[in-house]
């Protein structure tokens, strides 16, 4: 009895320390990026198109600030050099200066744009009617 009151005590502390085991091997293995575009006047630029470049291996990433100017881009390589380039309507595009990211970093990288005069091309508008619909008969 003896034997195997034992032998259960054994089994109930390896099947507690296994799970403990398993999640020590948890690790984290990228980094992030965040941060917020503004204007001159310290204003958030929503809907800024975001694109992060890793220069030595050309993978990309691409994001839009929210409504409040904040951007992050999650889960990205560690590594670099890696740039960050912003455009939105309205601004001058910028790229930032190169940067690393290390493991486990959340790198912030806030951007201020200046503001520049844009032209749109003008949009022409043509319609024609169908003479076999009419909106007097329907049904």
């Amino acid at each position: 009895m003896k034997r195997f009151v034992w032998s259960c005590g054994v089994l109930a502390t390896v099947a507690l320390l296994l799970p403990a085991r398993a999640a020590t091997a948890q690790g984290v293995s990228s980094a992030a990026v965040a941060g917020r575009v503004t204007d001159e006047a310290g204003a958030p630029v929503p809907s800024a198109a975001l694109t992060l470049v890793n220069g030595s291996t050309g993978q990309r990433y691409a994001a839009r600030t929210r409504e409040d100017g904040r951007y992050s881009f999650e889960n990205t390589d560690v590594g670099g050099p890696y740039t960050l380039a912003v455009h939105a309507l309205g601004f001058e595009p910028r790229t930032s200066t190169p940067f690393n990211l290390q493991l486990g970093q959340r790198f912030t990288l806030d951007l201020s744009l200046k503001r520049a005069a844009v032209e749109l091309a003008g949009v022409i508008v043509e319609t024609s009617s169908n003479p076999l619909l009419s909106t007097a008969r329907t049904g």
